[in-house]
């Protein structure tokens, strides 16, 4: 009787044996819940990682990592790359450019927080939970615009040459020419019921 079980015991430790050693610790990372990975456009090799309050640089594929940017009181929700020199950064109070080194270039209000930020052409955009901040980026005179205000928006993405918009009100679209239409509205369960009794 205890043949038939010392089988299956011996193939599930060497199979769990083998399946531990594909995986190995890589170097920079420090033990983190990774929460982002963002690509470079322009070199197949450099990526970032972001975990809760950590962005990391890897140049060489993901095989090393090191840390560039780490804050304080703050969890990072969203970076890209602008170019292989400059990131930009959004956390839930602050946005940032890092060339090298960290700059603070827009601070939300308190009762506000930062959801993600992106590029539309040379445009600068913030998600917010209070509606969507924009600025051109050589003068970063941040302002909001006016008829996405007071709307909770998660999400933007360049589909160029539009502009796609994700808030708790539905999807919003920015056509090239910068009209602004709302192609998918969201509603609540509550709402739902009351519109088929």
């Amino acid at each position: 009787m205890k043949k038939g079980y010392t089988l299956p015991i011996l193939f599930l430790l060497f199979h769990a044996s083998l399946s531990w050693a594909l995986f190995e610790k890589i170097e920079g990372l420090d033990k983190t819940r990774i929460t982002q990975i963002t690509f470079s456009k322009e070199t197949d090799s450099t990526l970032l990682v972001t975990s809760e309050n950590t962005l990391y640089l890897s140049n060489d594929g993901g095989i090393t990592f090191n840390k560039i940017v780490s804050l304080k009181d703050e969890k990072i929700t969203h970076a890209f790359f602008q170019d292989e020199s400059t990131l930009y950064i959004s956390s839930t109070r602050n946005a940032y450019r890092y060339k090298k080194k960290l700059e603070r270039i827009f601070s939300i209000p308190d009762n506000e927080s930062i959801h993600y930020i992106n590029q539309y052409n040379q445009t600068l955009l913030l998600a917010t939970s209070q509606g969507l901040y924009q600025t051109k980026e050589s003068i970063l005179n941040w302002h909001r615009i006016p008829e996405l205000a007071d709307n909770n928006l998660y999400y933007i993405e360049q589909i160029s040459p539009h502009l796609f918009v994700i808030g708790n009100r539905g999807l919003y679209h920015v056509s090239p020419e910068g009209k602004l239409n709302r192609t998918y509205i969201t509603r609540s369960v509550d709402e739902e019921n009351l519109l088929y009794f």
